[in-house]
């Protein structure tokens, strides 16, 4: 699967997941970094039919109204540290 993970989330979770034979990219992996827009990450994932990984609600939103992005999976843990995040998905 093709992922494109939010800012928000560790590099932690991108490594697991490439380890599990999928293609992810993290914000930091983009020109602008962690500071890219929220319409170029939707634009982006769209684009090349990624799945934004985010705990940002903005996306939900954004899907929701306008169908865009295509798809999304939404992290909500609550307020955890990262490491945690990463524990979670990895169960």
């Amino acid at each position: 699967m093709k992922f494109l993970i939010d800012a928000h989330l560790p590099m932690a979770l991108k490594n697991w997941l490439v380890d599990r034979g999928h293609d992810v990219i993290h914000t930091r992996d983009l020109p602008q970094k962690n500071e890219t827009d929220d319409m170029d990450i939707i634009r982006i994932a769209d684009d090349q039919d990624r799945i934004v990984i985010s705990k940002d609600s903005d996306f939900q939103k954004y899907h929701v109204l306008f169908g865009r992005p295509g798809r999304i999976l939404m992290i909500t843990t609550g307020n955890i540290i990262n490491q945690g995040v990463a524990s979670v998905v990895r169960k």
